[in-house]
Formats: structure tokens, C-alpha cells, sequence
């Protein structure tokens, strides 16, 4: 550098001329790190009564100020660094603090992608209230629920929290989470047939266990023992592990899954795949949206979400006569509360227990009847 200027006050920075610049530049420190940016402010010789100079030392005045609003509990001071993060590297970011916390899931990952496509190479500062209500706009124009949103926009705004950016302030979209899909047999057979042939055990297991589609994801040959295949506290929504013993059509699909777990590569390299239901290549199963709504259609059932085969799941084991307790350990509920939304009833089941309920009426009206004397009813 070849000149600089000290501010009136210590701790108060500094402006300075480098060699290779035409402007005025500053100096600082926040968190107790020197910051240097260009005040923008050009510096001329002659400079009449210090006019340039001035006014750079205005602008790192501004800079300081901001540094001590921090402190004291004001928003973050945006630095140059800061100022040039795209939201590619937030999501980065955001990537790498979840594996470090073993939050990663193939949901989240799917979430990131998209976000990834959407948002691209953008300035993360660049991203307000209007740009995130213009890529909900496109959300709901591509038919994505209410709930789906704002997990995608949880998503970006947490990498905002984690990259120390203040983030938009957004507020969430009103959520219905009470729904009442669920799969009869013979249309769930049909869905199966229409499935890629990698999905059918993967979707079939989940209808019988009513495990969520990450934790059917997730599984892997180690959590298959002889008799029984565990789901790890790790890859749990509610960090509590369960298992499903191997018995009947469970067993039957682990058999089959263990005959596709040999892996053929385009090289003609044979390995073993880690993941119990993986993409015919070892790859752990993914986003697969679009073959889920095109295997419904082609069925000709109407509109379901996945989540649909766990209620599914849950009001067979009750409709079978499973103790309660044993269903939710199955289908590892926490609570019974949330357990009864999952078992609802079909139309025919409130039929069969109205039918039921008018014949033991009947019966007991009969043997009223039978111990009647003979004498009282003439």
C-alpha cells in the first residue's frame, strides 16, 4: 500500500490506497478478524480540502458502526465475504452440518436438489421475501402440497441460520396434516404392477410394516439378522428404534431382495449391495415422484401419496385384531394418539361393525325372549 489513514478514534479502523487500486479501501475488525473492502470512493491527487478522503472514512465510520450494532445485539454485519455467497454454497453449507449431525436423508438430499435447480448460482443476498414467494407460486402451479413447501423452505432458510446470513422472514403456509388416504388391496396390487420392478418389494414392505419411506431407504444388510430386520434408532423420525420379526410375506420379500443384492456394473465388476432395497444398481433409493404418479394413473387409482401404504398399514394390523400396543411397535407410533389418526376405517369395516352390532342386538333380543315364561306373554 502506499498510503493510509488512520481513523480519529482507536479501535475505529483504517483507509488505505493499495498499490493496484483506483479507490480508497478500509480496514476493520469483527471477531476480532481484520475485515478489508473496497470503500468505492476513488482516490485522486490532488484531492481539494481532503474531499475523497473524507468520505472513505465516512463510509468505514458506517462499516464500524455496524460492527459495534452487532455487538450489541443488532442483525449480523454483511462482509464482502458474506456478500458474495451464492445459495449453492449455503446449501453446501447447510449439507455438511447435517451429515455432521446425522440429520442427512434422502428426503432432505431430495429437498437440496431441488432447491439447487431452482435457485442456481444466485447471490444468496439476493434472495427476499418476493423471490421465495414467486418459488412457491411455481411450487403450487406444479401441484406440490402445502406441507412439501415449506419443507423446501425450511430447508433454504436453515441455511441462511447455519452460513450466520439473517435469513427472510417467511412465513410458513398453513398445513392440513390430517388425511385419510389409505390403499385397499386390490388397488394397491395394481399400483404394484405398474411400479418399476426396483420399487414393488420397496412399496410392498412399506404397506406391511407402515415404516416410513426414509426408514425403508435407509435399511441395510447389517440391520437383517436371522430372525428379524431392525430399524436404527438413527433412522428413526422419532429417534426410537424398532423391528419387524422375518416371518410370512416380510420374509418372502428379504429373499428376494437377497437374490437382487448382487450388483453388475457396466465394467463387468460384480459387488454386493449395502442397501437392502437399492435402484437395481446399489444406489439407494431415491426421489422416485414421477414413477409413483404415473404407476397410480396407469392403474387407474386415484391420486395417493406414499405416506398413504403407512395408515395402510396401520388399519390392517387393527382390522387383523393386533393388540394395540403390538401395532404401534410394529409400525413404530410414539404416541396412540397419532397412532388412532393412522387406523382409520373403511367404508365397508363401519358396514361389517353396524351388521355386527344389529346382530348381536338381535341375538340378545331372541334369548330375552327364550327366558320369558310362556304364561307372561299371552
Amino acid at each position: 500500500m502506499t498510503n493510509s489513514t488512520r481513523a480519529t478514534a482507536r479501535g475505529s479502523g483504517r483507509i488505505f490506497k493499495p498499490k493496484n487500486s483506483v479507490n480508497w479501501h478500509c480496514a476493520y475488525y469483527s471477531h476480532g478478524r481484520e475485515i478489508r473492502e473496497s470503500t468505492g470512493v476513488p482516490s485522486i491527487e490532488p484531492d481539494p480540502k481532503n474531499t475523497n478522503q473524507k468520505k472513505a472514512l465516512q463510509f468505514l465510520k458506517g462499516r464500524v458502526d455496524a460492527v459495534r450494532a452487532e455487538r450489541a445485539g443488532g442483525p449480523a454485519l454483511i462482509t464482502p465475504a458474506k456478500r458474495h455467497i451464492t445459495v449453492d454454497q449455503l446449501l453446501t453449507g447447510l449439507e455438511n452440518d447435517y451429515k455432521a449431525r446425522s440429520k442427512w436423508r434422502p428426503e432432505v438430499a431430495s429437498n437440496v436438489k431441488h432447491l439447487r435447480a431452482h435457485f442456481g448460482n444466485m447471490q444468496a443476498l439476493a434472495i427476499t421475501k418476493a423471490t421465495i414467494n414467486s418459488y412457491r407460486v411455481k411450487l403450487k402451479a406444479d401441484e406440490y402440497r402445502d406441507a412439501s413447501i415449506n419443507r423446501k423452505t425450511q430447508i433454504l432458510l436453515q441455511a441462511f441460520t447455519i452460513a450466520e446470513l439473517t435469513p427472510p422472514k417467511v412465513s410458513r403456509l398453513p398445513e392440513n396434516n390430517t388425511r385419510l388416504g389409505f390403499f385397499e388391496q386390490a388397488d394397491l396390487q395394481k399400483v404394484l404392477a405398474k411400479l418399476p420392478d426396483y420399487l414393488r418389494d420397496f412399496v410392498l414392505f412399506a404397506s406391511i410394516t407402515g415404516w416410513r419411506k426414509g426408514s425403508c431407504s435407509c435399511l441395510e444388510w447389517i440391520d437383517v439378522t436371522q430372525d428379524k430386520i431392525i430399524l436404527p434408532a438413527i433412522h428413526s423420525k422419532n429417534r426410537v428404534a424398532c423391528s419387524v420379526p422375518l416371518c410370512g410375506e416380510v420374509r418372502e420379500i428379504v429373499n428376494r431382495r437377497r437374490r437382487e443384492r448382487v450388483v453388475k456394473s457396466e465394467s463387468g465388476e460384480i459387488s454386493l449391495s449395502r442397501y437392502v432395497f437399492h435402484q437395481g444398481n446399489g444406489v439407494q433409493i431415491g426421489d422416485f415422484r414421477r414413477s409413483w404418479k404415473t404407476a397410480l394413473k396407469q392403474a387407474g387409482v386415484a391420486p395417493k401419496l406414499f405416506h398413504d401404504l403407512r395408515r395402510t398399514a396401520a388399519r390392517n394390523l387393527v382390522a387383523a385384531g393386533v393388540p394395540e400396543s403390538v401395532a404401534m411397535s410394529i409400525t413404530n407410533h410414539k404416541t396412540r394418539a397419532m397412532f388412532s389418526r393412522y387406523a382409520i376405517t373403511s367404508e365397508n369395516q363401519r358396514t361389517d361393525a353396524l351388521l355386527a352390532v344389529d346382530d348381536m342386538r338381535r341375538n340378545r333380543q331372541a334369548e330375552m325372549l327364550d327366558t320369558i315364561p310362556t304364561e307372561s306373554i299371552q
